[in-house]
């Protein structure tokens, strides 16, 4: 999937804390949001 400037994000789900699905979009409804996605290699 390629994602242009000015593109809506996907809908994503993630875990949060106590293991709850929440849904990303939640989190950027008030303000903008920086996602940053770590990969540990190790």
């Amino acid at each position: 999937m390629r994602l242009g400037v000015g593109d809506p994000a996907p809908q994503l789900r993630a875990l949060a804390e106590g293991e709850r699905e929440v849904s990303l979009a939640s989190w950027w409804v008030d303000s903008p949001l920086v996602a940053i996605f770590l990969r540990h290699f190790g």
